[in-house]
């Protein structure tokens, strides 16, 4: 099992109904190029490789502004990522409703990102936009 770096957020939401937005995506390792597909997992063809350090970089970076920008947005709930060493990650956003979520997919600035995630920082992702009925969890007494 790969160990996955974690970044729970504060604001998760705690009584439903709310909209999550679920970003699953398996971002480019070093050497692999722009144009490679995921086929059931394994990545194929090789045809340029990106500059690995400026890449993540400049995906930190923007992931850290689109944070910081849809919490900002009127009906922005929430935001919880993982990633694995391997490049799979997921992100969960959560939102009021599919209006919020929609324009938050729809602002300039998040636009861009995804743009550039297309053009070079994932090799594929995929994303689910899913009314939260009901929503339960257990977590250590240290952690509440």
């Amino acid at each position: 099992m790969t160990e996955i770096e974690f970044q729970p957020s504060a604001m998760s939401p705690q009584s439903p109904p709310y909209v999550a937005v679920i970003f699953t995506s398996w971002r480019m390792q070093p050497g692999e190029g722009e144009n490679q597909k995921v086929e059931q997992g394994e990545v194929k063809s090789n045809l340029s490789s990106r500059d690995s350090l400026q890449e993540d970089q400049d995906y930190d970076l923007a992931a850290q502004h689109m944070e910081a920008l849809a919490n900002q947005q009127p009906g922005f709930l929430g935001f919880e990522s993982a990633r694995a060493p391997s490049g799979f990650g997921i992100s969960i956003s959560y939102w009021q409703d599919v209006q919020a979520a929609q324009a938050w997919k729809n602002h300039a600035a998040h636009r861009k990102a995804q743009e550039k995630g297309r053009e070079g920082w994932y090799r594929a992702y995929h994303v689910q936009i899913c009314h939260v009925e009901r929503a339960y969890g257990f977590w250590p007494k240290e952690s509440r």
